[in-house]
């Protein structure tokens, strides 16, 4: 899709993330290192999951995968993807980002678990843009057994938009856990439900 559509990309790539939201977001757009273009066009509805599964193995590698989901209007999808680790490791930071946009009358589905070693710190800065009566519904696990900061976020723009957002973190030991989910409400009868567990 994104050789098809590299204006879809230029267009939507660090709209939702800023390029300089903060210092760890504008380090993931100058190294990002492959990743997801999902672009749904509009009125079409995707029935079976679109699964995807991220893999480091290499400390020496940079592990900074960048998806970027497209629902155009009235289309629906659910993206399910997970993240691993394998073979000997050393210290490594996952730094990715997930940008969602949402256009009128969407639905998109957004599932990961991470389930990365106690070497990797595991960085991850989710934004979502939702346009007029369009949904975005998060279901995000933390299963690290390294360090984590998991930034999850809406942006209900539209007019009757909505998010959902369910974010489950488990550590142990000295393990650091760093948990934000937030809506941010600009449209009319927007709605949102957050639920948030982190259990050390």
């Amino acid at each position: 899709a994104a050789r098809e559509h590299p204006e879809l990309v230029q267009k939507y790539f660090a709209t939702v993330i800023g390029k300089a939201e903060n210092k760890l977001t504008a380090l993931h757009t100058a190294i990002w290192s492959g990743g997801v273009f999902l672009y749904v066009p509009k009125n079409t509805e995707v029935k079976l999951p679109i699964q995807t599964l991220f893999v480091t193995d290499r400390a020496e590698t940079v592990f900074s995968p960048h998806v970027l989901i497209v629902a155009e209007a009235n289309s629906s999808v659910t993206y399910v993807s997970n993240y691993t680790s394998a073979g000997e490791q050393k210290e490594l930071v996952h730094n990715g980002a997930v940008e969602i946009v949402a256009e009128p009358g969407a639905r998109v589905q957004y599932a990961a678990v991470h389930n990365l070693s106690a070497e990797i710190t595991d960085v991850s800065y989710r934004r979502a843009l939702v346009q007029k009566d369009a949904r975005i519904d998060w279901v995000i696990g933390e299963m690290n057994n390294g360090n984590v900061l998991s930034d999850v976020s809406s942006v209900l723009k539209g007019d009757g938009s909505s998010s959902y957002a369910k974010v489950i973190c488990i550590g142990e030991g000295k393990h650091e856990l760093n948990v934000s989910t937030r809506a941010v409400h600009f449209g009319l009868n927007s709605d949102s439900d957050m639920l948030t567990r982190a259990v050390m």
